[in-house]
């Protein structure tokens, strides 16, 4: 992927750390088939968020977005990868079965024969579903083909949705830091110089109810 753009956007990166960004984000979508408790839908919009902070780099920062993509479907893919290879015995173990109780798994099988491959276009939207849904179109001998198709067709329209009201808000809050950032350079001398002057008759006050606490002490004294 990381060649491809290059080739389409032409060039060499602008710097090295864009590249780390692409690989974190690809790792942390991937992050769910271990475990990782953030829902999907909140990692790619944090991965939109972080895009609008980058646009230093141009329209490299773009590369956010595919890199979510391609997190989800590996994660996607290892997950149906155990439920072909272990099949049973992976829905039967209490690991599954605390994640998704055969009441869960039967349901899921129904929505299979009945909707067939578009349950992934609205499943993986559903929380608490995706994981066993991977697994359960594994044990079931899903076709590999039909499988890519149809989760490439529901991760593209879930990471382009979500990633794009990510970046919307990342840019307003972009939009309202710089504004903050111009509204005081505007004044920063008027600023700097209220900061001095409380400072300062801070420090005088300071000064002046130590003196007086002092000549009470020794008025006191004599």
């Amino acid at each position: 992927m990381y060649v491809l753009s290059l080739a389409l956007l032409g060039g060499n990166v602008p710097d090295i750390l864009l590249l780390y960004e692409v690989l974190y984000w690809i790792g942390f979508l991937a992050s769910a088939v271990i475990g990782n408790p953030i829902p999907e839908e909140m990692m790619i919009t944090l991965g939109g968020i972080r895009a609008a902070q980058l646009v230093r780099f141009g329209p490299w920062h773009w590369l956010l977005l595919p890199a979510c993509l391609l997190g989800a479907l590996l994660a996607d893919l290892v997950l149906y990868a155990l439920g072909r290879t272990l099949g049973a015995r992976l829905l039967d173990s209490n690991w599954l079965q605390r994640l998704a109780p055969p009441s869960r798994q039967q349901r899921l099988r129904g929505y299979f024969q009945k909707h067939g491959v578009f349950i992934f276009v609205i499943g993986r939207l559903v929380p608490g579903i995706r994981n066993t849904l991977f697994l359960t179109a594994g044990s079931m001998r899903l076709g590999l083909l039909r499988f890519c198709i149809a989760d490439g067709i529901g991760a593209l329209l879930g990471t382009v949705l979500f990633f794009g009201l990510g970046y919307a808000l990342g840019a307003q809050f972009e939009s309202l830091v710089r504004a903050v950032e111009e509204q005081i350079s505007t004044y920063r001398w008027m600023v700097l110089a209220t900061l001095i002057g409380v400072g300062a008759g801070y420090l005088g006050l300071s000064a002046l109810r130590s003196d007086a606490s002092q000549n009470l002490s020794q008025d006191t004294s004599g």
